[in-house]
């Protein structure tokens, strides 16, 4: 999960790179009909190009170098102030998100005695069995008369659980989130 807060930033510009070309004039250079394209600690490199219908190679020069960050570029400290807020909506949303997926999950393991507990980490998520059985897995994956595979609900009353997570996970990444417990137990995410 990821925390922000509103904090200030004393943010120092940076350097930039730059990067540009220049179409040679055809003939032969001197370094002055070179140089007067460059700025001060840039640097330079010859490479051809095929132009044009026929293919035929034209000569420029690459030009790179450094430069610093203008007023313009320079994000203004109340942005970050904005990013922070953004952040905290983000970890907000993805709290909530979490409340919710435990919710479902507690109500599956009161109705289905079966069921032991709920586990979610590190981008999967299952149940087990009180007998010890093999773990309930949310989906099974089958293979058509095509021989392709497709996914359905394990069990029909887990499509809820299912059909939130798969709308919610890649935006908030909620099964990234540790989180097990039993129908009534606390909830332990540090195990």
């Amino acid at each position: 999960m990821m925390y922000a807060s509103k904090i200030t930033i004393d943010y120092k510009p940076q350097k930039v790179r730059t990067y540009r070309e220049v179409e040679l004039p055809e003939g032969l250079l001197t370094l002055e009909d070179i140089s007067k394209h460059l700025k001060e600690g840039e640097k330079f490199g010859f490479f051809q190009r095929e132009e044009g219908g026929l293919g035929l190679p034209v000569d420029y020069i690459s030009i790179h170098g450094y430069r610093d960050e203008t007023k313009e570029e320079v994000i203004e400290p109340e942005l970050y102030t904005l990013l922070g807020t953004v952040a905290d909506l983000y970890n907000k949303s993805s709290d909530l998100a979490a409340d919710v997926v435990e919710k479902m999950a507690r109500k599956i393991l009161t109705d289905h005695n079966e069921l032991d507990e709920f586990i979610m980490a590190m981008g999967s998520y299952f149940f087990t069995y009180k007998d010890g059985r093999a773990d309930l897995q949310p989906m099974t994956q089958k293979m058509n008369k095509s021989w392709n595979y497709y996914y359905e609900d394990s069990e029909p009353y887990l499509k809820p659980l299912n059909d939130f997570i798969s709308e919610w996970d890649k935006r908030l990444k909620m099964t990234g989130d540790a989180m097990r417990f039993t129908a009534k137990s606390e909830k332990i995410t540090d195990w």
